[in-house]
Order: structure tokens, then sequence, then C-alpha cells
């Protein structure tokens, strides 16, 4: 030791004058202090101890040892390093390569970080087994917690006893050998500590046991000074919450479950809420139990611990990479030069091409998802969402199997290795299915079929189970083969049977009803004959089309798919099976039907109102209100989507409307059942059905009433309109004279408004709807409007401009008077004139044909205020295949003209003698041959808000073995044209013409591609 101080000693001589140490001596050259040269000497000494013990205890490090006192023999199968190949054991030796298809969670590196993966074996397990949040990572030598990342890898479904941590921790720590000295120590050897939570309850900080009731608090066993309080939230997407209050500090990251009556834990889900000195309050959302199902609730249970001791974390003396090694490849591919470690980790691909070119070197589990979505939707990243989504619509999706044979072959090997990590499997099946390869499809259905385990069951591995099949099965419909094999087909059918989720449900049969092919069609019919409504009722929408082809369908099924199709077909009907029908009716109209079918859900609630009477109807109603009570669960109400809340507000508004109440303040719809209504939670959810059934105890003898059809007549300034005729009709069948079945139309009703111009009058309601005439002297008719009947039996007629409920507005009629001029400045005697109105508060019928008397005068009363077209066109009719063809004579005038209401305007010309622009269009088809037939339509723009974008001026068919289409004798300005021929998609033309020059367009049909001159 003496020696190496001599030597440093003289290494530190030769200081200079001006050195900044600023230290002489009386002989003056620079001398240090000896207490300073003496600190430094220990300060070396100790560095030189601490050195020789830094590797003295690695030498004698001890090997893994395991401290176990849990009921599991949980057992560490290896450590992977920085996701690499590579697994070693916990002793640092080299066990061989990784078993499954590396996947790299990138967004958990840092620089100064280091990422190892530990992989166990979990033993069968037949309870709950669920692993904490949080683990333990300490420093080896002295058992130092480090701060640490963690991501768990389990599932109890597919991959049961395999689980897998990706931890991240610090490379170094700082370590204090002796006082005022600290060294960074690198770390080599860590213990790692897994917690879990297996069996019956474990002691817990804070024990709280029911029973439980809304909005009163329970003390904790343990201590009174801590308290819970189950609550209604102020949304109702998360139901009930619990507040945990406590007047002592405790650490918010403990774990907390619930407890149902039969022991099973369940876990709260965020939570929020704030603690001090003075004590905490926390609030836990989405609680998956109604305060009446839980037993028990803890805080801050203890779990089982293993300890694996003494894991060698280090292999080597190379610095641990900053980042993934794969990123390195990823950007070696694509040319990413210049990009750091944290923008590799965040690259977006720029397009499918760029994703396909790099797929198949892939490990970042960040860039799989990414790379798949750009490929399934052709999505760049703009940095923006909205233009995302622009890029979504406006983008081909990308079709692998139009690529080249070797990329194709990259991506199905790539689809094959990812399927071997549990991890990305649905990935790589979602894949495989975009490439359209056949094992994949049979790889999805067989995922799809899977079960979740009954201990695995919460709330969060559900809806994340239904997110994943959704996903799956969205990918299976936009890749399905263009045919089904028998035994996939069967697999279809299978999966039906056993879905529980309405989405999986609906693209399964649309899977089949895509797919034409005997073996659908029967596969299709055998599901229409299962007991499950919310099966045979998607199973008959598709099934029936198919066998309406061939002929009659009813009179050859049996009579229990006859009832299902009276239930399915409104314009069906059989006396013999009406008792049956309504029968069935009861049956089906469950909360099972409404979260698996809504749609078939809600044709049931209409038909029930059409086949029973009100009171009967009623009765029903009230039934499926008792089971939903029964049946609604926090957990159904936390993960369904929809929830049944709109189902109960229809069949409430319903029922206000037959007894005349107001039952929950919601009203009667306003007619048009509109959902204003939010309820905040579960309670007030079910504290609303409760009022319903509570007044149906009391009032289930009450008849209730028939609603009528009430509204008001007014003019266009609002006001009635007194003793206006209203006339309904209807549809009747008959037999004419020569045995042909028929229809006409027939009286039903005549009323007048009264003189404040209101009416009221009562349809009956098996007639789903009525036509109306309103007549008034002074006012234009209204005729053909539609009054349809509500599912409440209450009728309703909406103005579809207005959009204002069962209130009908006529209007005074105008007039309009003027001349028609000839090409030769003359006037023009008898022209025949089109005038084309939208006719908004008039007569249906738009269009009408005038005609000059011979001072080419013309007079036209009954008009109303809406925008009409005035035209004069010469159109020829050709003789063409024993009919005729309009073809254009070469002369065409228009005026846009407006009126006020009840008011003439007169001095209107026509002046045919400005018609002198033309038009040539040269007319090709890809190939650049000539089309030689054309339909066009010449339009002209109408004024905003007049109902209409365009009108249509004149049509005519035109032929050409050429090509060129000439169009003279057209009035100036700005036209718009639609243009036809064939099987060719429809083109559009936008121009103006002029006196000064001919217009020319080049047209070329089989595509978009338009040019002009």
């Amino acid at each position: 030791m003496h020696r190496i101080f001599e030597a440093l000693r003289a290494k530190g001589r030769g200081f200079r004058d001006d050195d900044s140490s600023g230290l002489t001596n009386d002989y003056g050259r620079n001398r240090m202090p000896k207490i300073v040269r003496l600190a430094l000497l220990c300060l070396l000494a100790m560095v030189i101890l601490a050195a020789i013990l830094l590797s003295t205890s690695r030498m004698t490090h001890p090997k893994m040892s395991v401290i176990n006192n849990s009921p599991l023999d949980i057992k560490l199968v290896g450590v992977r390093p920085d996701s690499g190949d590579e697994l070693f054991d916990a002793n640092g030796g080299k066990i061989g390569e990784f078993p499954e298809f590396p996947v790299v969670y990138t967004d958990s590196w840092s620089p100064q970080s280091q990422c190892r993966d530990f992989i166990f074996e979990v033993p069968e397990v037949k309870d709950q087994l669920i692993f904490a949040t949080f683990q333990k990572i300490s420093v080896s030598e002295n058992n130092r917690s480090l701060s640490a990342g963690f991501r768990r890898n389990y599932s109890a479904i597919s991959e049961p006893n395999s689980l897998t941590y990706s931890v991240t921790f610090n490379r170094s720590y700082r370590r204090n050998l002796i006082p005022f000295l600290n060294i960074s120590k690198q770390i080599d050897y860590i213990d790692f500590t897994l917690r879990y939570f297996y069996g019956p309850r474990l002691k817990a900080t804070r024990t709280f046991i029911g029973p439980f009731v809304m909005d009163r608090a329970v003390k904790a066993q343990e201590n009174e000074n801590s308290e819970i309080t189950f609550r209604e939230t102020d949304t109702h997407n998360t139901g009930i919450q619990i507040h945990f209050k406590s007047s002592e500090y405790l650490e918010s990251i403990q774990p907390v479950f619930l407890y149902d009556k039969k022991g099973k834990r369940y876990i709260p889900g965020a939570m929020n809420g704030h603690g001090g000195s003075g004590g905490i309050d926390y609030r836990y959302d989405n609680i998956p139990l109604s305060p009446d199902e839980i037993a028990a609730v803890t805080f801050g249970e203890q779990p089982y611990e293993i300890t694996f001791k003494n894991i060698k974390v280090r292999y080597n003396n190379l610095p641990p990479p900053e980042y993934p090694e794969c990123l390195d490849a990823m950007a070696q591919r694509l040319n990413l030069s210049g990009l750091t470690g944290e923008q590799l980790r965040q690259y977006d691909f720029k397009n499918p091409q760029e994703a396909i070119e790099a797929i198949d070197i892939l490990q970042s589990r960040t860039h799989i998802l990414k790379a798949l979505q750009t490929i399934r939707f052709n999505l760049y990243n703009s940095g923006s969402p909205s233009q995302d989504m622009i890029a979504v619509k406006s983008n081909p999706k990308v079709q692998i199997s139009q690529l080249d044979l070797a990329a194709q072959d990259r991506i199905h090997q790539t689809a094959l290795k990812w399927i071997q990590n549990s991890n990305i499997k649905q990935y790589g099946i979602e894949l495989g299915l975009m490439g359209k390869w056949p094992e994949f499809f049979d790889l999805a259905i067989e995922r799809l079929n899977r079960k979740i385990p009954d201990n695995y069951l919460t709330p969060e591995t559900e809806r994340m189970w239904r997110e994943e099949h959704r996903e799956i099965i969205s990918v299976m419909l936009d890749y399905r083969p263009k045919t089904l094999t028998s035994e996939q087909v069967l697999k279809i059918k299978q999966l039906i049977l056993d879905a529980d989720d309405n989405t999986v449900l609906q693209q399964a049969f649309y899977l089949l009803d895509r797919t034409k092919s005997q073996e659908t069609t029967d596969a299709l019919r055998d599901l229409a004959q299962d007991d499950k409504p919310w099966i045979w009722w998607r199973a008959i929408n598709a099934w029936y089309p198919r066998a309406a082809k061939n002929g009659s369908v009813y009179d050859q099924v049996p009579e229990n798919i006859k009832v299902k199709l009276l239930l399915f077909l409104s314009n069906k009907s059989d006396e013999s099976l009406n008792a049956k029908l309504k029968d069935s009716l009861k049956q089906i109209f469950t909360p099972e039907l409404a979260r698996l079918d809504s749609g078939a859900w809600d044709s049931v609630r209409k038909k029930i109102a059409q086949k029973f009477n009100k009171k009967e109807a009623a009765g029903i109603y009230i039934n499926y209100l008792r089971l939903l009570q029964k049946e609604t669960t926090s957990r159904k109400w936390i993960l369904d989507n929809t929830k049944p809340v709109w189902n109960v507000i229809y069949i409430i508004r319903v029922l206000n409307v037959w007894y005349d109440m107001n039952i929950g303040n919601i009203g009667t719809g306003e007619i048009d059942l509109s959902l204003e209504v939010k309820l905040r939670n579960l309670a007030a959810f079910k504290n609303l059905i409760d009022e319903v059934l509570d007044w149906y105890e009391d009032n289930q003898d009450t008849e209730p009433v028939e609603p009528a059809f009430s509204g008001k007549v007014v003019d266009t300034f609002g006001n009635p309109v007194a003793d206006a005729k209203l006339i309904f009709t209807k549809k009747e069948d008959y037999q004419d004279e020569r045995g042909f079945k028929n229809q006409r139309r027939v009286e039903v009703a005549q009323i007048a408004a009264d003189t404040h111009g209101q009416f009221s009058v009562v349809l009956d309601p098996s007639e789903r709807s009525y036509e109306l005439n309103v007549t008034s002297d002074g006012f234009l008719t209204r005729e053909r409007l539609m009054v349809y009947c509500l599912d409440d039996g209450r009728f309703r007629y909406i103005d579809r401009y207005t959009k204002v409920d069962n209130v009908i507005i006529i209007q005074r009629p105008g007039r309009i008077s003027g001349t028609v001029i000839g090409v030769d400045g003359r006037p023009l005697a008898n022209a025949e004139l089109q005038l084309f109105a939208n006719y908004i508060y008039s007569t249906p019928d738009p269009r009408k044909t005038i005609t000059t008397d011979s001072q080419g005068k013309f007079d036209v009363n009954g008009l109303s205020t809406d925008p009409m077209i005035l035209s004069y066109t010469k159109l020829n009719q050709v003789p063409q295949g024993g009919t005729s063809r309009r073809e254009y004579g070469g002369l065409c005038g228009a005026l846009i003209l407006t009126n006020k209401e009840g008011q003439e305007q007169s001095g209107i010309v026509l002046d045919l003698s400005k018609s002198v622009c033309s038009l040539e269009l040269d007319v090709k088809d890809e190939a650049g041959e000539p089309v030689d037939s054309l339909n066009v339509f010449f339009e002209t723009k109408m004024p905003a808000g007049s109902g209409y974008f365009y009108n249509t001026v004149f049509y005519s068919r035109e032929e050409n073995s050429d090509g060129i289409y000439k169009f003279d004798g057209l009035p100036p300005g700005q036209w718009h044209l639609r243009i036809s021929s064939g099987d060719y998609p429809d083109q559009a033309l936008d121009l103006e013409l002029g006196a000064d020059k001919p217009a020319n367009h080049q047209v070329i049909f089989g595509s978009a591609k338009q040019g002009t001159d």
C-alpha cells in the first residue's frame, strides 16, 4: 500500500506556478498541504479496498435458492435478457434458445434501465389465481428494493401453466461501502419475490364484512378509523363506487378485493382520490357486484410470496442495449438512418408497403400491431386523428393475395411464427386471415370457440376476451374465403350455437349468409329451427330470401318454422296459428333477446303492440321489466355497451301514452319517442323500474285509453286555417272483373278542423298507415300526405321540411304569366312548355305542361312559392325497335322562377333567340373505342333550401356511331350533365356555356377521367 502511495505522490509532482490550486511553500515550489495529501491517500485506499471487497463478493456469490411458504410450487424456468433469443437459468448458465417467437415490449425500455423476462412454470390450479399488480425486485447482496416496471403475461385460458414477467430495472445502484463513500455498483444478482392470491381470504390490513347497502358506512373490523360506503356515481358508465375513508394514511397501491357469498374474488376498477397525513379518501369505480351480492371487502390483503434469491441478471461485460436490437434490423430494412432509440420505439409506418417490407423481422409488440393496422386499413401516420380517418376512407385496402409470391411467402411464414407465441397469437391469426390462407380461418374459428374458465372470469378479462373475439371475427368477415368447406360451415354453425356476444353472433351469421352454397343454406335452415330466438331470428332473416327464390316456402315448412315466419314476415298472416304466434311473442320477449339481438327484440316489442290489445300488451311489457330487474347486475351494467336503458324508456313511454300518465317524469317522447332521458347509474335505472312495477301493482285493472290522431292545420305564417277538410284513405284489396287481385284506395274518414284549425280523429291501429288530403277554400291542396302508426298506437304525420309533428301547412296559390320569344325574335305560338316545381306545400305532382296561345303568351294559376323551372325544349321522337326514343332537336330555353305566396308574377319572357350556345361531347371507352349510345340529362342547380340540389331541364337518348355528340341551341349559363351508357358507371360534368365559343368535352367511360378544351 505504501508503494502505491509513493507512486501516486511521485506522479503528482511538477505542478506549475499558475496551477489553479494556488498552493506554494516557502521554497517557491507547488506543494500540497500534508492533510490534503493524507485525505487523498485515504480516499484511494478506500477505493482499492472497495474494489477488493466487490471483487470478493462477486466471486463468492451464492447460487439461486427459493423461499416458498405458499401453497403453490411455482418454478422459475429461466431468464431472457434484453428480449433476445437466448434463455439462461437462474445461475447464469445458458439453457438454449428462447422457446417461442420473441416478443419485445418497446415501451418498457429506457437508456438507464435493463430489461429481463422472467419465465415461470405455474402448476395446475382449480381455484382463482390472481397475481399481484406489484411484484418485488431487490438487490441480492443487501436486499435493497429496486424501482422496477412490471408487465405480466399470463392467460389462465390459453397458457395456464406459463407466466412471464417483463421487468425493467436500473443497471446499477449507489452503494455506501464506508461512511462518506458512495460508489456506483453494477447489479449482477437480484431477488425476485412473486406475490399472488389463491384460495380463501388472507389476512388484510382492513376487512369489511357485509351486509352492505347503498349509502351506509361500514367500519373495518381491525380499525374503527376506517370505513367504506357504496355509492352511485354521477355517470351511467361506471355504476357503483366504493368510497374508502380513513383518518390514518394508507398506501393507495395496496390490493383491494370484493368477495361474493361463495368466496370468489373480484377486482374493482380504477382508483382515484387523495391522501395525506390527515387521512385518505379513495374512490374505486366499476364495482362488478351489487352491494347485496358482496360478503366482504378487503384492503391491503397480504398475498402469498415465493422469493427466488440470487438470480443472475448480468451475463457479460458488454453494456445492456438502450433499446431492443430488433429495432436496428427494422431501421436497416427501412433505411431509417439517424433515428434515436426513442424515435425507433415510437416509429409509425408511412404506408402498407413499408409495413409489409419489415413484417418478417418485427419483434416489437407495438410495431406488430401498427403493421397490422397499416396493412388492413391502409392507415398512415399523419399526425392528426381526423386526417388518419380520411386516409382510412380514401385509401383502398391492401390485398396480400395480389402481392408477388416472395412477399406472400414472407407474410405467410411470419403469421406462422406469430401464432407460436401466446401473447401475439391473435395477431398471427389476423395476419393469416388477411392473406386468405385456409389454415388461419380454421385457427380463428377454433379460438372463437374457446370458453372463459369460471375462475378467470372478471369484468376486465371478460371485456378483453370479447374485444379479441370481435376483432378476430371482423377480420374473418373482411377476408373471408369465396367458399367455405363443409367442415368450416359446421364449425361456424357450432360457434353460433355457443356464442353469447351479439357482435360475434351477427358477424358469424354474415359469414354464412355471404357465402352462397348449399352447405350454408342447409346450415341456416337448421339454425332456423333452434329454440333460441336470437339465433333463429337471424337464421330466418338469412335463409328465407334464399328459399323464397324457388317459390312458396310457407306451406312447405313445419309448424314451428311457420310460427317464426309469421313473426318475421310483416305481410303474412295465418289465423289457425294466431294463438301460438301470440304465445311465442310472450315467451321470447326477454332481456337476453335484447342483449343478444336488439333488432329482433325491437321487432318483437312492436308486434306485441300490434297483436295484443293494449291491456294485454301492457302486462307483457311489465313481465319483461320484472325479468330485467331481476337479471340486471352491476357486472352486466358495466360490461353491456348498449345497456338496457333505452329499451326500458321505450316501454315506459308507451305505458305513459296508454294510461295517460308520466312515470319517471320521462313523458311520452313528444310523438317521436326521442330518447333524451339519461339514467345516471344502475340504482337510478332500478328505481325507475321499481316505480313502474309499483304503479302496475295498483293499476293493473285500469283500462288503457285509445289515443287519437290530433293536430293542426295552419298557413305559412302559422295562423290556423278554420274549417279545413281532411280526408283519410287506405289501401283495400279487391278482385276486378277479370278475377285479378288488385288494390285501390278507399275513404275511411272525413273530418273538418275547428275554428282554431285543430282536428282529432281515432284511427284503427291495425292499419299501419293512411293517406291524407287536406283542402280549404283559397288554399292549395295538400295531397297524399302519409300518416303512420307508431309503436304505441298513436298516429303521426311529420312534415319532411319543417320537421314539425302533426302540423299541416297549406299555402295560398300564386300565378305567373308571360311570353315565349322564338329564335326569330317573334312570339312563339302553340309552344309546349314544361313547368317543374319542387312543390313543398302543394300537390306532389311536380311537372305541368303549358301551351302558349296564338300570341305566344302563357298564364298559369295554382302555383306555390317553391322555385320553378320554366323551359322549352325541342325533342324529336325517333322510332326504334317498335317504340321510340326522345332525341334532342336543337333548341332549348330555361328560366328559374320564384313566386310570392298568393301573388301574380307577370311579364315573364322566355327568349329562345338567346339560345345560341353549343356543346360537343367526344365519348369513348377505356380502349379508345367510340361509345355509340348515350343517355344525357341536362340539369340546372336550384336555389338553396328548395328541396332539390339539381332539377332536370330535359333528357334525351342520343345515338352516334363515331361517339361525337353535338348539342346546339342551348341557353348560356351553368349546367350539370349526367351521362350514362350501358353498363358503364355514370359520369357527371359541370360546365358553363357561353356564346363566344363552342364547348368541347372528352368523356372516357369506365373511369373518372375527363378532359376539357
